[in-house]
């Protein structure tokens, strides 16, 4: 809790957090090397990240339930590339291969953020398999979420607000539908 609420008091003074706006929605976090760099730091650094969100790693509220948390670490290249050559197709082991091994770092790096998004993707679609809402944010203030997360090594990419819906939430579309323009409005023709 000690963890938790130091968090806290950074998030309220770094303008992210205003308890008026909590209801059931927790969310995600990564803690991740950038640079290619093994360190300990990083595993490290997931473990405090788990120690902040307590109640994720697999206990509920009700003390009885959860949903897990877990923490990747870095594999040496000679692994990753025994591991996937044995299990992914030819053809995708050959794309890794011929395409991107021989890139340059710094395309390396852009094409593994590009990894994230589709990880974004599929973690979405989990979530609405398992009917939690989740909310996908870009266009974060990077610099802010760096800071709390007291991040130099890494960068955040995109944060995540996942959670079980309110019923009670006027907000709910069956009680307070999307409302759209009409298209006309929207689209001129010429």
């Amino acid at each position: 809790m000690k963890i938790l609420n130091k968090n806290l008091q950074k998030l309220i003074k770094a303008g992210v957090y205003n308890k008026e706006d909590e209801h059931d929605a927790c969310g995600v976090g990564f803690v991740a090397s950038i640079d290619g760099k093994p360190r300990r730091e990083v595993v490290e650094n997931g473990i405090e990240a788990l120690k902040a969100v307590w109640h994720r790693g697999a206990v509920d509220k009700d003390g009885k339930t959860g949903d897990g948390a877990g923490i990747h670490i870095e594999l040496s290249k000679d692994f990753f590339e025994e591991q996937i050559k044995k299990h992914l197709p030819e053809g995708a082991f050959n794309y890794y291969l011929t395409y991107i091994k021989p890139l340059p770092e710094a395309e390396i790096k852009a094409w593994m953020s590009k990894q994230v998004y589709l990880a974004l993707g599929v973690f979405l679609i989990a979530c609405a398999q398992l009917q939690i809402d989740a909310t996908p944010m870009e266009g974060i203030e990077i610099d802010k979420y760096d800071a709390i997360l007291n991040q130099e090594s890494y960068t955040a990419l995109v944060a995540v607000a996942i959670g079980y819906r309110d019923q009670e939430d006027a907000n709910q579309p069956d009680r307070k539908p999307k409302s759209r323009l009409p298209i006309d409005q929207i689209i001129e023709t010429i």
